[in-house]
């Protein structure tokens, strides 16, 4: 029978990791209330949450709101509540706001719940509903007046009572200090943990940015408020998570849960692992101010003022009891300094991505709807990543991604769209209207006949490579297969193994040494983008992963995105290739087309795929085209195609056409200029092949695409 589940906070640290799991449950109905933004839908709000089956749908609505038990009445029947919408804020300036989120939220939500006379009702509370006391803090039941850290705490623990004191089938849930994802490391969150690594993040920052050579590092400290023996209590969001689907499943009514660790770490642990990800080495822990404080020790001081209650007194212990009873098995992943690590670097590096303007390529899932309708080329569904803005037009379904590269929009690949030439139409009005440079990178042909007749100037940029997996001899018969089938044979010989497998099934720090091991035998020792995306350890739809072992260890991997047409997949592009060299094993073999065999048999024998995109090789075959508008730009690409220390395109091109069963289609650039110099260097730089010498070589590259000499000719 279909349950209809009602839950508040979808948008928050919890609520989003929350609702992906009940979205994949069968036989639920999932209505999340969120607040739309100014102009937005409510789905906007829910880029990160799976709404792509049926049943899934957003109420706009904030529960906060003194209206929205009227506004929501008329909803249809529900089953179940999940109150997780709560507002985490220390300062004592935010309590009017506290008060309005996490009390009377709360009343407004029992409300609702009671008009809809549902069989459950879960509350979200927070294990420091406790106040400050030696514990142990006992699961049933709440402290007779306890003494608040902070009105957070107290508004918290009034929301929690009104729940206690009503008539509905309650149940209360107590998280601690919640981290990130154990295995990914990933959180959306800045408070508490967070909240203070961002305060040493930015002292670190600050003190590199006045001794880039780390001498100030010897010579001055910095003191944070804090002892080093003050107990804390932090639990995974997974670990959260997976007991709350256990509560779900196995709570008893009347009951309330700690989600807590039994196994808490301290302040030290804590403080070591922030100073390791934040480079902040001259931040110690202490107790005692610091007296003439300078600038900077004031900017810390002012920082983590809200967390030094936290972070000088211990957490009680929680009793576990209750949770136990229900979930014998639960055992929280254990907060050690891999862990920590692992969890702060993730966070720093998503800051310094934030911080300094580079490439967020996480995936916008609210564009996955036009991929899955409109995505039929190879560079679809990396569109929906957060390096591109989506522009958008009325009457037009669907969108085109585009980056700024200082004053040149790079459109990249076809538009997403079911009316290709009317959007590109306004994009490049708008372009004109901006003062923009516009330029299209691999584009197929029908854009690039439509980005023609709107004043631009095309020509071929590459071609683009696929396999034909429905022709495919998995028997490797024949002098094509010669390659691939040493490879098997190899394969088989030394145990080697290759297989699909999920990403989850591997450490980070695994995948990140493989992803280390290849940049480092690259000449240009970045990830690129723009045409290329950085492979993402985040779970991602419909995206497959086979990767191969020897003796234990992993050796290559490949990610395969899905190509749709009409909401199907019916191909896979090869969007990720990553492999070592240095493996110890005492004969070649080609792990890319070994993987690649592997994934063909698969796709062959599941049906209904036909084929595996390659990708595009760089300025392959450029003058074999019926678009030239500019023969010099054409002179300029076969000229970097043949002797240019930028990348390997010649090498990438001659691999690729060793495939068997293959099918090549050319693909173009497009611009409004006739010499697209600057488009060119912008797209160079947008992409990450200009490095150390990258001024020097704009300059070479400008002179020659507009007719002069390189540097060092007469």
């Amino acid at each position: 029978m279909t349950k209809t589940i009602f839950m508040t906070g979808a948008t928050g640290f919890l609520g989003r990791r929350f609702a992906r799991e009940l979205a994949e449950i069968k036989a639920v109905n999932l209505l999340l209330l969120v607040r739309p933004r100014s102009g937005g839908k409510p789905e906007d709000r829910l880029a990160d949450i799976a709404l792509d089956r049926p049943g899934v749908r957003a109420v706009p609505g904030d529960i906060a709101d003194t209206s929205v038990v009227a506004d929501l009445s008329g909803l249809d029947p529900v089953d179940e509540f999940w109150h997780i919408a709560g507002l985490t804020e220390f300062h004592e300036s935010k309590r009017p706001q506290l008060e309005q989120v996490n009390v009377e939220g709360v009343r407004h939500a029992l409300a609702l719940a009671e008009r809809w006379k549902v069989s459950r009702f879960f509350h979200i509370s927070t294990a420091y509903v406790a106040g400050i006391c030696d514990g142990p803090v006992p699961e049933d039941g709440l402290l007779p007046n306890p003494v608040f850290r902070n009105p957070y705490e107290e508004t918290k623990y009034r929301g929690e009572q009104l729940v206690r004191n009503s008539t509905l089938p309650w149940t209360v849930i107590r998280p601690s200090i919640l981290m990130g994802d154990s295995v990914t490391g990933e959180s959306y969150s800045d408070k508490m943990a967070y909240g203070v690594c961002k305060v040493y993040h930015s002292l670190a920052e600050w003190v590199q940015r006045e001794e880039p050579d780390g001498t100030a590092a010897g010579t001055r400290r910095y003191r944070v408020c804090g002892c080093g023996d003050a107990a804390k209590n932090c639990v995974c969001i997974d670990d959260a998570v997976r007991l709350m689907l256990a509560v779900r499943e196995r709570g008893a009514i009347c009951k309330t849960y700690h989600c807590c660790h039994s196994q808490p770490t301290n302040m030290a642990e804590l403080h070591a692992a922030v100073t390791r990800a934040a480079e902040s080495p001259f931040l110690s822990l202490d107790p005692q101010p610091v007296a003439d404080a300078d600038r900077k020790q004031r900017f810390v001081d002012k920082g983590v003022r809200v967390y030094e209650p936290y972070m000088t007194l211990s957490d009680p212990p929680f009793q576990l009891v209750n949770v136990l009873t229900i979930a014998p098995g639960f055992r929280p992943a254990p907060m050690n300094q891999e862990l920590l690590g692992r969890l702060f670097n993730v966070y720093i590096g998503d800051l310094r991505r934030k911080k300094h303007g580079a490439n967020d390529t996480s995936l916008n899932l609210c564009r996955f709807d036009a991929v899955k309708k409109y995505g039929a080329f190879a560079l679809a569904y990396n569109s929906m990543s957060r390096q591109f803005d989506a522009f958008y037009c009325d009457g037009v379904d669907g969108y085109l991604a585009y980056a700024m590269v200082d004053r040149t929009a790079m459109m990249v690949g076809d538009p997403v769209a079911d009316k290709p030439d009317a959007i590109l139409a306004e994009f490049v009005n708008w372009c004109d209207r901006q003062n923009h440079r516009v330029c299209a990178l691999q584009i197929g042909h029908a854009t690039a006949t439509a980005l023609r007749a709107l004043g631009c100037c095309v020509n071929k940029i590459g071609i683009e490579t696929s396999v034909d997996v429905r022709r495919f001899d998995l028997d490797l018969r024949g002098k094509e297969y010669q390659e691939i089938r040493n490879s098997r044979n190899v394969a088989q010989r030394l145990n080697i193994t290759v297989r699909e497998q999920p990403l989850a099934e591997r450490s980070r720090a695994e995948l990140q040494s493989l992803f280390a091991d290849w940049l480092d035998r690259k000449k240009n020792k970045q990830e690129l983008h723009l045409l290329l995306r950085p492979p993402s350890l985040a779970p991602e739809p419909s995206v497959r992963h086979f990767l191969a072992e020897y003796q234990g260890r992993l050796i290559a991997a490949v990610f395969f995105t899905p190509i749709y047409c009409d909401g199907r997949a019916t191909g896979y592009y090869a969007d990720i290739e990553r492999y070592n060299n240095n493996n110890n094993i005492p004969t070649r073999l080609n792990w890319m087309k070994l993987i690649q065999f592997e994934a063909a048999k698969t796709f062959q024998q599941e049906g209904g795929v036909e084929r595996i995109a390659l990708g595009m090789s760089p300025l392959s075959c450029v003058g074999e085209s019926e678009f030239n508008d500019n023969p010099e730009l054409t002179a300029l690409f076969e000229q970097l195609f043949e002797e240019s220390e930028l990348y390997a395109f010649k090498g990438i091109a001659t691999h690729k056409r060793r495939y068997p069963c293959l099918d090549e289609h050319p693909v173009y650039i497009a611009t409004r200029t006739p010499t697209a110099a600057d488009e060119i260097l912008d797209l160079l730089k947008g992409v990450g092949l200009l490095g150390e010498n990258g001024a020097q070589q704009s300059a070479s590259l400008v002179r020659e695409a507009r007719g002069g000499p390189r540097d060092g000719e007469p």
